[in-house]
């Protein structure tokens, strides 16, 4: 696992943590895509329950599917929007 992607899922942490300290009410939320790109910036845009999925274990990161590694990924969720992906190693 990259370190960017360990970055991205505590950077993403705390935009739901200040998010809902401060009553943000929106359905949905942007944030950074976890994939092991150290470049990207890209914004994915989850639910609440989409999120709290994606954290539900320790190995999963949301990203942008074309980012996706499928050498050291597997997919838990697809929509139009996101995969899911845990990581094998």
């Amino acid at each position: 696992m990259k370190q960017n992607e360990r970055l991205f899922a505590a950077f993403n942490e705390a935009i739901q943590q200040a998010n809902s300290e401060l009553g943000v009410a929106d359905p949905t939320e942007q944030y950074v895509c976890e994939c092991s790109v150290q470049e990207c910036l890209q914004r994915v845009t989850l639910s609440a329950d989409e999120y709290l999925e994606a954290r539900s274990a320790p190995l999963r990161f949301f990203m942008i599917a074309a980012h996706r590694d499928p050498a050291h990924e597997q997919i838990v969720r697809e929509t139009d929007r996101y995969v899911l992906v845990e990581k094998r190693d």
